[in-house]
C-alpha cells in the first residue's frame, strides 16, 4: 500500500504543478512560432525575396523617383484624387469601386505619400498569392521543399512580374480568390462542417470576401464564381449551386448603384482594346508560361491528374479552377476581351511543383537505364547486367534526379524573367516626370483648378496616358488634350487635322479619347476658361509655332496659359511651321537654315522635266472672320538654276491655296528669303487647308518653305 502511495505521489506531483504548467504553456508558444515560421514566414519568404530583388534592382536602374509599370502612376493619380475630392465623389465618377485605389490612397496618407504606398503596397498584397502556392503544392504534394520551390517560381515568374507590374486590382484580388476558393471548396465538399456553422461562415466571411473581390477586380470575381459552381456541378450539388449563386450575386446586387454603367458599357469598352489574334496569343503564352516550361506544364497537368485520381481534394480544386479557365475562354473572345488575360489566372507555379517528383522518377529511369546499357557494353556479360538489373537502383541516386528535376524546372522561368524583366520598367524619363511635376505645381502655385495638359509628339504618342497620370499626380483634377496645342480651342475632328507621323493607332486613341472627354466635361466653348498647360521636353517635343505662348513661360519648355487670358484674334491668328506643322509634307525634307523663323524649313528639289510637289496644311478657326490676310515666307531662288548634268533648269513657279482657292502664284526672282502676303477674303469658323503647289511641264521644282502665317481681321 505504502509503494502504492510513493507511485501516486511520483505520478501526480502536487508541489511542481505551476512550473509544469508554465513550461507547457512554453513549449506551445515555441510550437506555435516553430510553426509560423516554417509554414508561414519561409514560404512568403520565398516568395516575396525574388520580387524584392527584381523590384530594386529596376529602381536603382531607372530611377527611385519612378514607379514601375504602365499603370502604376494612373494609380496614384487616382489615389491622389480620393484623397483631394473623397471617397464617394471619386467612386461615382469612375463608376466603379476600384478597391485598391482607395486602400493605396489610405495607405498613401498613412505613409505620407502616394508614389511610396504604390512601390510598397504591390508587394504586400501579393504576399497572400505567394503563399497560396505554397499551401496548394503542399496540400497536393505533402512536401514541404516542394512547396517552398512552387512559392519561389511565384515570385520569379513572368505572370507574378506582369501584375506587379501593371494589374495591381487583378493582383490583389487573386490573391484573395485563390485562396477562397479552395477554403469554400473544402467546407463544402470536404470536411463538411456542420449547417449552422457552414451559414455562419458564407455569411461573416465568404460573403464580405466576395464584395471585396467585386469591388476590386470584377474578371476574377467572375473566374471564382464559375469555378466554385463549376465544382457544384460538378458533384451534382444543386442546392449548393443555388445557394452558392444567390451568395455571388449579393455582391453584385449591392454594388450595382454604383457600377451599373460599368456592367452595361463592359462589352463595348472591352471591344475597343487591341484585338488578340493568334500570333498575340502564342507571343503572351511563350513569355508568361516560360517558354520551355510549357512542356513541363503539361507534365504537371499531368501530375495534377494522378492527385485527382488519388482523391486528392486539393487537386481536384485546382483542376476545377482550370477547368473554370477554359469555360470563360470563349467568352471572353465573343465579347471582345483579350483572352490573354486568362493566362495570370493559371497557377503555373503549382503546375510545375508538382510536376517535379514525375520528371525526378522518369529521369531516374533514364540514368538506370544508360548505366545499365554501359554495365552491359563493358562487363559483357548478360547474365551480370540482369543481376544488377534485378538488384534495383540506390536510393542516393533520387536526391540527385530531384535536384536536376528542380533545376530543369526553375531554368526556364528564370531565364525568362531575367531576359524579359523590364516589362517591370518606368516607360517614361525622370526628366518628363519632373517638367510634368514642376509644371502642375505652376498651375497650382496660381490657384488654378482642372487645368489642362496639352500633350504631343514622338514619346506622347506612346506614353500620354502616363504623362497625364504624372501630371495627375500633382494636379489630381486634370483635362488633357493630344495634338497640336492651337487646335484645342476648336477641337476638330482629329481624323481631319492630323497625319499621323509617330503611332497612328495610339494617336489617333489618345486624340479622340481625350477630346470625347473634354467635350462631355467642358465643351468648345469651356476651353478658354481653363488654364492651360505644356510641360515641354518629351511631353510635347513638336517646335511650337504658336506666336502668343512666349507671354506665358514660366521655365524652359513649360507654359501656363491663365483662363480668360488669350483674345480672340490671338486664338485665330495661325503660325505654321512648313516643316512641322505639314498636314502631307509632299516628300519635302526638313532643313536646319539660319535665314527663317522656324528652326527648319521644308525643302525639296527635282530638276526633272516632270517633277511634281504639292503639301498641304490644316489650321481651324474658333469663330466666322469678315476677312484676313496670310503670309507666306520662303526661299526665292533664281528662275534658272544649274542641272546635275550641265547646263540650266528653268524653275516652276510656286502656288499658294486657301481651302483650294488659288491666291498667289510666284515666279522665283532670286530675291532669297522673302515673305509675301495676300488677303484671305471672307473667312468661316472651322477648318481651312493651305496648300503649296509647284509643277510646271518641261521645269524643275526647288522650294525652300519657311512659315505661314494667318491673321483673322
Amino acid at each position: 500500500m505504502a509503494d502504492r502511495d510513493v507511485s501516486l505521489e511520483r505520478a501526480l506531483p502536487v508541489e511542481e504543478l505551476s512550473g509544469s504548467f508554465l513550461n507547457r504553456i512554453l513549449a506551445f508558444r515555441r510550437l506555435v512560432v516553430s510553426s509560423l515560421i516554417r509554414d508561414v514566414l519561409v514560404p512568403m519568404i520565398a516568395f516575396i525575396g525574388p520580387l524584392v530583388a527584381i523590384v530594386l534592382i529596376q529602381c536603382q536602374e531607372f530611377g527611385w523617383d519612378l514607379l514601375l509599370g504602365w499603370d502604376s502612376s494612373t494609380y496614384a493619380w487616382w489615389a491622389t484624387q480620393v484623397q483631394r475630392n473623397g471617397v464617394l465623389p471619386t467612386v461615382v465618377e469612375w463608376r466603379y469601386p476600384n478597391l485598391y485605389i482607395l486602400i493605396l490612397s489610405g495607405f498613401g496618407w498613412l505613409v505620407g505619400s502616394v508614389s511610396v504606398a504604390e512601390h510598397v503596397l504591390p508587394l504586400i498584397v501579393s504576399l497572400p498569392l505567394g503563399y497560396s502556392y505554397y499551401a496548394l503544392t503542399l496540400r497536393i504534394t505533402n512536401n514541404r521543399g516542394l512547396g517552398l520551390f512552387a512559392a519561389f517560381l511565384g515570385g520569379v515568374s513572368m505572370g507574378t512580374i506582369e501584375m506587379l507590374s501593371d494589374l495591381h486590382r487583378n493582383l490583389l484580388a487573386l490573391s484573395i480568390a485563390l485562396p477562397l476558393g479552395a477554403s469554400i471548396y473544402m467546407s463544402l465538399f470536404v470536411a463538411v462542417p456542420p449547417a449552422k456553422t457552414l451559414r455562419n461562415r458564407a455569411l461573416a466571411v465568404w460573403l464580405p470576401l466576395f464584395l471585396v473581390i467585386a469591388a476590386t477586380h470584377f474578371e476574377t470575381y467572375g473566374v471564382l464564381a464559375v469555378a466554385l459552381l463549376f465544382a457544384c456541378l460538378s458533384f451534382w450539388k444543386l442546392r449548393r449551386f443555388f445557394e452558392l449563386l444567390i451568395l455571388f450575386v449579393v455582391p453584385v446586387g449591392l454594388l450595382l448603384p454604383v457600377m451599373s454603367s460599368y456592367l452595361t458599357e463592359y462589352v463595348s469598352q472591352t471591344s475597343k482594346l487591341v484585338p488578340f489574334g493568334p500570333p498575340e496569343i502564342i507571343a503572351w503564352s511563350l513569355l508568361y508560361f516560360s517558354g520551355f516550361a510549357i512542356p513541363l506544364m503539361f507534365v504537371g497537368l499531368g501530375s495534377l491528374y494522378l492527385a485527382v485520381r488519388r482523391q486528392n481534394p486539393t487537386a481536384r480544386y485546382m483542376l476545377v479552377w482550370l477547368a473554370a479557365l477554359v469555360v470563360l475562354l470563349p467568352l471572353a473572345i465573343a465579347i471582345g476581351a483579350p483572352p490573354t488575360r486568362l493566362i495570370f489566372f493559371v497557377p503555373l507555379p503549382v503546375l510545375l511543383a508538382i510536376a517535379v517528383p514525375d520528371i525526378a522518377h522518369w529521369l531516374e529511369r533514364v540514368w538506370r537505364l544508360v548505366r545499365l546499357q554501359s554495365t552491359m557494353l563493358t562487363r559483357g556479360s548478360r547474365l551480370r547486367a540482369t543481376r544488377d538489373r534485378h538488384r534495383g537502383h540506390r536510393r542516393s541516386d533520387w536526391p540527385v534526379a530531384i535536384l536536376v528535376a528542380v533545376a530543369l524546372v526553375a531554368t526556364p522561368v528564370v531565364f525568362t524573367t531575367a531576359v524579359h524583366k523590364d516589362q517591370l520598367r518606368p516607360y517614361v524619363s525622370e526628366d518628363a516626370v519632373q517638367r510634368l511635376t514642376r509644371a502642375g505645381t505652376f498651375a497650382l502655385a496660381s490657384g488654378y483648378s482642372d487645368p489642362i495638359i496639352v500633350l504631343y509628339g514622338k514619346q506622347a504618342s506612346l506614353f500620354a496616358s502616363l504623362y497625364r497620370a504624372y501630371f495627375g499626380m500633382t494636379v489630381p483634377n486634370n483635362l488633357a488634350y493630344y495634338g497640336k496645342m492651337q487646335f484645342l480651342f476648336s477641337l476638330p475632328n482629329p481624323a481631319l487635322t492630323y497625319s499621323w507621323k509617330y503611332d497612328s493607332r495610339t494617336e489617333m486613341n489618345y486624340a479622340t479619347n481625350f477630346q470625347n472627354e473634354l467635350l462631355a466635361m467642358v465643351g468648345k466653348s469651356g476651353i478658354t476658361s481653363h488654364p492651360i498647360v505644356i510641360a515641354g521636353g518629351d511631353t510635347y517635343d513638336v517646335l511650337l509655332s504658336e506666336t502668343f505662348l512666349w507671354r506665358f513661360a514660366k521655365a524652359p519648355g513649360i507654359y501656363v496659359i491663365p483662363p480668360g487670358a488669350l483674345s480672340p484674334l490671338e486664338i485665330d491668328t495661325w503660325q505654321v511651321y512648313a516643316a512641322i506643322d505639314c498636314f502631307d509634307c509632299g516628300g519635302g525634307i526638313a532643313t536646319p537654315n539660319t535665314w527663317s523663323h522656324a528652326p527648319i524649313v521644308l525643302g525639296y528639289s527635282d530638276l526633272s522635266n516632270s517633277s511634281v510637289f504639292g503639301a498641304s496644311y490644316v489650321v481651324s478657326l474658333v469663330r466666322n472672320w469678315s476677312g484676313g490676310n496670310l503670309r507666306f515666307s520662303f526661299w526665292d531662288f533664281p528662275d534658272r538654276v544649274p542641272a546635275l548634268g550641265g547646263g540650266f533648269v528653268s524653275l516652276a513657279p510656286i502656288e499658294f491655296y486657301l481651302d483650294g482657292n488659288l491666291l498667289l502664284n510666284h515666279s522665283y526672282q532670286g530675291a532669297g528669303a522673302i515673305e509675301l502676303t495676300t488677303p484671305t477674303g471672307q473667312l468661316a469658323a472651322g477648318l481651312h487647308r493651305i496648300s503649296v503647289k509647284s509643277t510646271l511641264p518641261g521645269h524643275g521644282v526647288e522650294l525652300a518653305l519657311d512659315a505661314f502665317e494667318l491673321t483673322p481681321g
